[in-house]
């Protein structure tokens, strides 16, 4: 006898018909399975919830300790800030003292030294040569007067700059020694003195003035009267780097201190650099493993759910 298949599949055999206990358990355990993938999928978003969470307050305590340790840069470098500020202010002070101290001592020194010649001037100066120095006085005052008229007639007529002798070195008039010299009277003009800096930059021959100890354009001028030198090995001027010795200490000093304080805050940035570092990666570490233990579970929950889907 041959029967449809759908005929065959509907009609179950008397053998094995189901009960009503047993039709009780299947749809029980029906019930339970559907509810698995529920179950799995709520506790892969609870787990998801919690990452987030975990993650957002990793991110929290990240971001507030970055901001307690700029804080405290911030403070370290305003410190030192101040301290440098508060140093170099009394440097100065003491530097300007003791230079106050160098130019009262010195203004002392130029006094006494002023008093000394006055007197050996009025203990050595006659009548005679009184008279003389106010003839010669009252004859530079005509030649200054002329020379004014001059300069202000070649000053309007050239404005050529003027150019300076190569390998010159400068010295005061007042180490110059005239005694051996062998010259008679005050004014002094050839080539037995060089030019000074004022009469060279006019291109005039400098007249010396023995007397004042300075040439008679800077008398005029009430300047004070630096010589041009030829330079040679036998009167060597003190050089620079020399003249600048004194001073070399105290700007060591102040060097070496400022070079020390700027360290200290390199040092005290470095460390503060260090330890953002060290946080951040300890933070890498905890977001790493909780991401770990997610999936682990996610895997737990997936195997469990494989296992009972064998099993049924």
């Amino acid at each position: 006898m041959v029967h449809s298949r759908n005929t065959a599949l509907s009609a179950p055999t008397p053998a094995f018909a189901e009960t009503p206990k047993y039709k009780l358990l299947r749809m029980q355990e029906s019930a339970k399975q559907a509810e698995v993938p529920q179950k799995l999928r709520q506790a892969f978003l609870n787990s998801q919830k919690e990452a987030k969470r975990k993650k957002e307050e990793h991110a929290k305590k990240q971001e507030e300790e970055k901001k307690r340790l700029e804080g405290e840069k911030k403070w370290e470098e305003e410190k030192k800030r101040l301290e440098d500020e508060k140093k170099w202010e009394e440097e100065k002070k003491r530097l300007k003292a003791e230079a106050k101290k160098r130019e009262e001592e010195k203004k002392r020194s130029d006094e006494a030294k002023k008093e000394a010649h006055k007197g050996k001037s009025k203990a050595v100066v006659e009548p005679e040569e009184m008279e003389e120095d106010k003839k010669e006085e009252q004859q530079v005052k005509t030649e200054v007067q002329e020379e004014e008229e001059e300069e202000e007639a070649e000053a309007s007529t050239s404005h050529k700059p003027a150019t300076y002798p190569q390998k010159k070195s400068v010295k005061m008039p007042m180490m110059i020694d005239d005694s051996g010299k062998n010259i008679s009277g005050d004014l002094v003009q050839g080539p037995l003195y060089p030019s000074c800096m004022a009469c060279f930059r006019t291109r005039k021959d400098c007249q010396w003035k023995r007397s004042a100890k300075s040439c008679k354009t800077c008398v005029r001028m009430k300047a004070s009267c630096t010589l041009v030198f030829d330079f040679e090995e036998t009167q060597k001027l003190p050089a620079e780097c020399d003249i600048e010795l004194e001073s070399l200490p105290k700007r060591t000093k102040l060097e070496s201190n400022l070079t020390t304080a700027m360290l200290g805050t390199i040092e005290t940035q470095i460390t503060t650099l260090l330890k953002l570092a060290t946080l951040q990666a300890k933070i890498a570490a905890q977001e790493s493993k909780a991401n770990v233990e997610m999936f682990e579970e996610v895997k737990d929950s997936l195997e469990a759910l494989h296992g009972k889907i064998n099993d049924a």
